[in-house]
This record gives structure tokens, C-alpha cells and sequence, in this order.
């Protein structure tokens, strides 16, 4: 149990980042890379998936629709007292949340974070 929420990892099956796995540390975790290297189609693909609110809500879905295609984000979520989920959203679909038994949840990313 880490005391806090973190992401653990996240993967993209297609699109620009198609084949993308990361595994993120309990502590601090940079993005580094060149201009049109992925790095906030990364950070916004993860706001897609987990759902959390834009300030430019049209051009996220903009970002995501071009740039996903027909993939799949999957996020593992621990939270403070030490559950792991994992969040999967296709670039239409809802996002499906289930539990580290793969058991699917009626639960929004929200209500795990």
C-alpha cells in the first residue's frame, strides 16, 4: 500500500502510440522526448481514458479521434488503500473499469480515483 493514488501503467494497442507499454515509479515520473514525440497525445490519452474534465474538451476528443483510431488506452489505477484497477477506453466507448481479478465494475474511472 503506497498511501496515495498513482497510475501504475498505461498501454496503447494501435494508433500513433500503437504498441506503447509504460510502467510508471511510485515517485517522480518525467516525460521527456522532442516536439511531436507523443508526449501530450500520451497525457491526453490518459485523460480520455480516466475521464477527467478538459479546459479544451473539443480538441481532446479532436486529438484522441485522430489519433487512436480504432486502439485501445488501458490504465492500471492503485488507489490509496491499495486496490489496482484497470481503466479500458476505446476513442467512442465509455471507459470499463475492472478489478485486479478482471472482474468488470459498473463504476466510473471517478468513483476508483
Amino acid at each position: 500500500m503506497t498511501g496515495f493514488q498513482r497510475i501504475r501503467s498505461v498501454k496503447i494497442d494501435e494508433g500513433f502510440l500503437g504498441g506503447l507499454s509504460i510502467s510508471f515509479t511510485d515517485h517522480l515520473n518525467c516525460l521527456i522526448g522532442s516536439r511531436g514525440a507523443g508526449k501530450t497525445t500520451l497525457l491526453e490519452f490518459l485523460r480520455h481514458a480516466l475521464e477527467i474534465p478538459s479546459s479544451k474538451p473539443k480538441h481532446l476528443e479532436s486529438l484522441v479521434r485522430k489519433n487512436l483510431k480504432a486502439g485501445t488506452i488501458r490504465v492500471v489505477v492503485e488507489t490509496a488503500q491499495g486496490q489496482v484497477y484497470t481503466v479500458e477506453r476505446t476513442r467512442k466507448g465509455e471507459p470499463k473499469v475492472r478489478n485486479d481479478a478482471g472482474e468488470l465494475l459498473s463504476v466510473a474511472p471517478e468513483g476508483i480515483l
